[in-house]
């Protein structure tokens, strides 16, 4: 066995280190079990790296086939343990990839006139480290784009359905870069070829870096546009609340005022014993008194989102059984609290406006588990079986329809939350809980 070949074979495999660091920079937040997702990476990696040098030291497989059949071997498990999409691992392990194959391959152009001088060595340690150096130097041009914006873009969900496609771009650049990686280093250092890829290999990293901060940019001019939204939405329900009970202080200021006048005409009838008209007098006064005014909630957000919903659903013939159980003061943001309920109950207003009138009801329960935890559940009767997608959200065929519960969804996964959906029995039910 041949220790510096060894040594080589190892450190070429050693690049799954910072691959994997890459790689689990945007998932960072997404892991279900964060410590046993380390653990394990930190335990299988070394193990793979010093296997892949025994394998290759043995001549049972090459650098690139051994390193991807292992990213292969690990996508599965890394993407069962993140709540992440199937999409968005894809797009995390191969923008990882291409970075790495990118460096390998400027590796080669930068360190071809050491591997031509030695021909019984094809790749040297001193390449090796030139190639994990060069990979150090790119994670850190990429940091702040792997730590910020990847994440800050899959945490919106109007790209959800776009992060497939957007995996073909990586995927594509992983294997132009691996196909036009030198096999023969004389090929390199002929003419001006090694000059020319020096120079022009180096504007990959820019190119990639816009790639990614023009999506970036457009999804927080869309995010931020529609949060405004909601938050528009969320102050007219606010207004609507407040005329009416602008409209029940004074109707009940009204009738405080005019009450002396009653009095008098209810006591003198009484004392005239004029029972008949007494009461007819009574039955006028009960027509003309004050509309009740409900209160739902004791913080004025979700009272004022809930009394809006309960006022469209009276006037479609919906029955909503609820309890809001909140304190004035909520432990998040008001308007992402009114989102996540604003959602489901607009959904489950619409599920059940086609059901006969005596179906539709709706059942919510809002309240604060403990101090740190907010549990919400909504319940609806629907008439058909529904259909879910890979990330366990209802398939609807409606267009611009599901964009609500995958708003919740991003919502509920940046409060590091759970949320069951399930639809038994003719009966659909959204169970969430915040940790906040």
């Amino acid at each position: 066995m041949n220790d510096s070949m060894l040594l080589r074979y190892m450190l070429e495999e050693a690049v799954l280190i910072p691959a994997a660091v890459l790689c689990f920079l945007p998932m960072r937040k997404s892991f279900r079990r964060p410590a046993l997702t380390y653990a394990l990476a930190a335990a299988l990696i070394p193990l793979l790296i010093v296997a892949g040098g025994f394998l290759r030291n043995a001549g049972f497989s090459n650098a690139v086939v051994y390193t991807y059949a292992v990213c292969a071997l690990l996508f599965v498990p890394t993407w069962r343990l993140s709540r992440l999409s199937l999409g968005k691992v894809a797009f995390c392990y191969a923008n990882a990839a291409a970075l790495c194959t990118w460096c390998n391959m400027y590796a080669n152009f930068l360190m071809a006139p050491i591997e031509q001088a030695i021909p019984d060595e094809p790749f040297t340690v001193q390449s090796s480290l030139v190639m994990l150096g060069s990979i150090v130097v790119i994670g850190a041009f990429f940091f702040s784009t792997l730590w910020s914006r990847l994440p800050r873009m899959q945490a919106e969900p109007f790209l959800d359905r776009a992060w497939p496609s957007l995996s073909l771009l990586p995927i594509g650049l992983t294997s132009l870069f691996a196909w036009i990686t030198p096999l023969d280093f004389d090929a390199v250092m002929s003419g001006r070829v090694r000059a020319v890829g020096l120079s022009a290999l180096l504007l990959f990293p820019v190119v990639m870096w816009l790639l990614f901060y023009l999506p970036w940019w457009i999804t927080v001019h869309i995010a931020d546009s529609l949060r405004l939204e909601q938050e528009n939405h969320l102050l007219r329900a606010e207004s609507l609340r407040y005329r009416e009970l602008e409209a029940y202080m004074n109707e009940t200021r009204t009738l405080r005022h005019d009450f002396r006048q009653h009095l008098r005409v209810l006591t003198e009838l009484a004392s005239s014993n004029r029972n008949d008209e007494l009461r007819e007098y009574l039955e006028q006064m009960q027509d003309s008194a004050v509309t009740r005014y409900e209160r739902y909630s004791a913080n004025p957000a979700v009272d004022a989102i809930v009394g809006f919903f309960m006022h469209q659903a009276q006037t479609s013939g919906i029955e909503i059984d609820g309890a809001f159980e909140l304190p004035e003061s909520l432990p998040l943001a008001e308007a992402d609290c009114c989102v996540i309920l604003g959602n489901l109950l607009e959904n489950a207003c619409f599920a059940v406006l086609p059901l006969p009138e005596e179906q539709r009801k709706i059942r919510v329960a809002v309240r604060m588990l403990s101090e740190a935890m907010l549990g919400l559940l909504v319940e609806n009767p629907c008439g058909k079986p529904v259909r879910f997608d890979a990330d366990g959200l209802p398939v609807s065929m409606r267009p611009g329809h599901g964009l609500g519960l995958r708003s919740v969804k991003a919502l509920v996964d940046r409060y590091h939350g759970t949320m069951e959906i399930s639809s038994a029995d003719n009966r659909f039910s959204v169970h969430i809980v915040l940790f906040l």
